[in-house]
């Protein structure tokens, strides 16, 4: 915006409601208009630790054996959301979960190391070639169920209401 730099009545001057401007045009509400559309996904923590799954994925497309990467939340009582990472291999390519983890631990931030990875084969996919991470989630999520209930049932002392403690 050159032109503006120590004039403070201009942008308000140009940038009126008749221009599409206003003040209701803000940082927050673009990110609510690019979460909902979801073209912009975040993975929240607490704490207001934002993740973006391209981030992790980025990374995790440098791995040797690793052809495609989806990254996204699945829910957690304690955090919120954990991170999940949907992996297809190469060809002819093992991999186990340890070494996806220990191939970041010390590259990214700890939290953005996913605690779920699972390997598969394809993705759900739109017909236009999207991946659709709502229904990876939502498997995620169905799959995850009894760890998820187990956690609802801890108690504030760390012991469930079997009489387990809740160290998993």
């Amino acid at each position: 915006m050159l032109g503006y730099w120590d004039d403070s009545e201009k942008p308000v001057k140009q940038l009126t409601p008749q221009a599409g401007c206003t003040p209701a045009i803000s940082a927050p509400s673009m990110r609510k208009a690019t979460a909902t559309s979801r073209s912009v996904e975040r993975l929240d923590h607490p704490r207001r630790r934002k993740h973006f799954p391209r981030e992790v994925e980025e990374y995790l497309y440098r791995h040797p054996k690793v052809q495609a990467v989806q990254v996204f939340g699945v829910p957690d009582a304690k955090y919120g959301e954990e991170v999940c990472a949907w992996i297809q291999l190469k060809s002819g390519m093992n991999a186990v979960e340890k070494e996806l983890r220990d191939f970041c631990t010390g590259q990214i931030a700890h939290q953005k190391i996913p605690r779920y990875i699972r390997f598969v084969t394809e993705f759900p996919m739109t017909v236009t070639g999207k991946a659709q991470k709502f229904v990876m989630r939502e498997q995620m999520s169905r799959e995850l169920s009894l760890s998820e209930a187990r956690r609802r049932e801890e108690t504030p002392s760390g012991v469930l209401a079997n009489g387990q403690t809740g160290h998993w």
